[in-house]
């Protein structure tokens, strides 16, 4: 199964319209801690799922499983680069019914929006 990379945004002082793309069966983005995923959903429920494919260091599974109902936007993350990434650097994002899902990875700065 072909995996699909979603592009990262970044978050501005100023905002940011955010750019979904559509959802696929299987998705991943490069992640460094920073970054959210929000899912809008339209007329079915999905079962997203997120985490590695293997258990971290620890024996651990971090996966999270996420219903997203018909109508609904959630954003979700930021995930931990230990329990998440896989040996890429990347967090994999499974969706159980992409007919009505976008999604976007909108990535946080911790620092330069004006704070400490």
């Amino acid at each position: 199964m072909a995996v699909t990379t979603i592009t990262k945004q970044t978050l501005a002082i100023d905002g940011l319209e955010a750019t979904y793309e559509a959802g696929a069966l299987s998705m991943q983005y490069a992640n460094t801690g920073k970054e959210y995923i929000d899912i809008k959903n339209g007329a079915t429920e999905a079962i997203v799922t997120i985490g590695d494919t293997s258990n971290c260091s620890q024996g651990e599974d971090h996966s999270e499983t996420i219903t997203v109902t018909a109508s609904e936007a959630r954003q979700c993350g930021p995930y931990p680069t230990g329990e998440f990434n896989d040996t890429n650097g990347n967090v994999q994002i499974a969706i159980n019914d992409v007919s009505n899902v976008t999604i976007a990875v909108i990535e946080v700065p911790l620092a330069g929006l004006g704070g400490a």
